[in-house]
């Protein structure tokens, strides 16, 4: 039964706090006379709280435990305790007593009680045993092996000194040898122990499972060196559907990705031991394709990608000279690299990494690149200065007059920046474009009309 205590709040510094005490639980949670118990203490604190020490005082089968904590004021801040651990106790119940004192004074006191049974005073480990078991056999309770009548509650270590989960052997996983089968009890219960001895049946031995990535684009892969352990070779292999997968190679691009299974044949009874594979298929990467490109001499903020299509965006350029020039759509100084061939690569792990090319020429001065002009009504369309960092002026003269001009400023995607009908003053118009709030980089300055169209590249800095 456990008495929880109404919280009354204390008032530290002027103000409520909230200094609780929740819950108190122990471990184990059906304590024997033979066992320590730890409790732990679950409440909360004001956020500059913090505990300090306890204070245990064990008489008989009574705990009585100052819980000490300090700090100030502030929102609550869980807290989940151990305590030292106490005991054994005497068969019976113990009742505890915790009081949480924050600054000094009570807090919060929590109640409450546990039942000890009688614990084993001079426990029976049973008698040494031992067993031969096939490789392949199902799970096995060690305590089965143990000869006599072992009185039950007691651990098993593995021979290496691990402890065993519940006590089962797991055939093909749980090593050889001798088992111990241990009570590990303090005063006035006493330490007993017995062993047994495990063997392994001669058998085949498939290996371990092992799991594998593969290039969904790569070479046929034996599958057999993917396993894990020291495998017989000349078994048979099974693809997930259960068909057969002649030699044990794996095709990508014929084969699935799934489970591939090893069976070796079984020895002296023992059924045929397997593993398994798990193969993961990984795409390649796809740097996309290039292509050639002439740029102007001047050219420092150029985005390569604008003259590659299909590729990832997670690639890296690199220059002619073999430099590092940033990764996707970064814009590249080719006027100080140089022209050539420069290199996209989208990098692998599983796959090889892909590759893309531009073939950059460089022209000028003085250089022409980005003009473009249909029909012959346009007869001047500068774009000064340029580069440019706050504003340029566009200058346009006509052959003749007309109408139905648009000025248009474009960013490297082709998206529309700003856009606006360019009047003329008879045959020619002057305007001026704010570009100080864009992002730096390369632009298209695009004048068109019914009867023609030029373009012009303007760099932002």
């Amino acid at each position: 039964m456990r008495t929880f205590i109404p919280f009354t709040a204390v008032l530290l510094f002027g103000s409520v706090q909230a200094q609780h005490l929740n819950n108190v639980t122990w471990a184990p949670q059906n304590p024997t006379s033979c066992q320590q118990v730890v409790l732990t203490c679950i409440g909360s604190l004001p956020t500059s709280g913090q505990l300090d020490n306890q204070n245990p005082v064990v008489t008989g089968n009574s705990i009585s435990i100052d819980l000490n904590a300090s700090g100030g004021s502030g929102g609550n801040v869980p807290f989940n305790q151990p305590l030292t651990p106490l005991g054994p106790f005497d068969p019976g119940v113990v009742t505890i007593t915790v009081t949480l004192n924050y600054n000094g004074g009570a807090a919060d006191v929590w109640t409450g009680q546990f039942t000890v049974a009688q614990g084993l005073i001079d426990p029976d480990p049973g008698e040494y045993g031992s067993t031969d078991v096939c490789n392949t056999a199902a799970s096995l309770a060690l305590f089965s092996v143990l000869e006599g009548t072992p009185d039950p509650g007691g651990i098993w270590y593995d021979p290496v000194g691990d402890l065993v989960p519940s006590g089962q052997f797991v055939p093909g996983t749980s090593p050889a040898g001798f088992y111990v089968y241990v009570f590990d009890q303090l005063p006035p219960c006493n330490y007993a122990e017995q062993q047994v001895l495990i063997s392994y049946l001669p058998n085949g031995n498939a290996g371990q499972n092992a799991t594998t990535q593969i290039c969904a684009a790569g070479v046929p892969v034996d599958l057999f060196g993917v396993l894990a352990g020291t495998p017989d070779a000349g078994g048979s292999w099974t693809r997930p559907n259960g068909s057969s997968l002649p030699g044990g190679v794996f095709t990508p691009g014929t084969d699935p990705a799934g489970n591939y299974t090893y069976t070796v044949p079984g020895q002296g009874g023992c059924d045929d031991p397997q593993a398994t594979v798990t193969v993961q298929l990984v795409q390649p990467p796809n740097a996309g394709t290039g292509s050639s490109v002439e740029l102007c001499f001047d050219d420092d903020a150029e985005v390569l990608n604008n003259h590659v299509t299909g590729e990832q965006t997670t690639g890296t350029w690199y220059t002619p000279n073999g430099f590092t020039g940033g990764q996707y759509n970064a814009p590249i100084n080719v006027a100080g690299y140089g022209e050539g061939v420069y290199i996209y690569v989208v990098t692998g792990t599983v796959c090889p990494s892909d590759t893309a090319f531009v073939d950059v020429t460089l022209n000028g001065p003085p250089c022409t690149i980005g003009i473009d002009e249909v029909g012959g009504n346009i007869s001047r369309f500068d774009v000064m200065p340029n580069p440019a960092s706050e504003g340029v002026t566009v200058v346009v003269e006509l052959g003749h007059a007309a109408s139905g001009h648009v000025l248009e400023l474009l960013d490297v995607d082709g998206r529309t920046v700003r856009s606006e009908a360019l009047a003329f003053n008879g045959t020619s118009s002057v305007r001026t474009l704010d570009v100080s709030g864009l992002r730096a980089g390369a632009y298209v300055v695009r004048l068109s009309s019914p009867d023609g169209h030029a373009v012009r590249r303007l760099m932002v800095h």
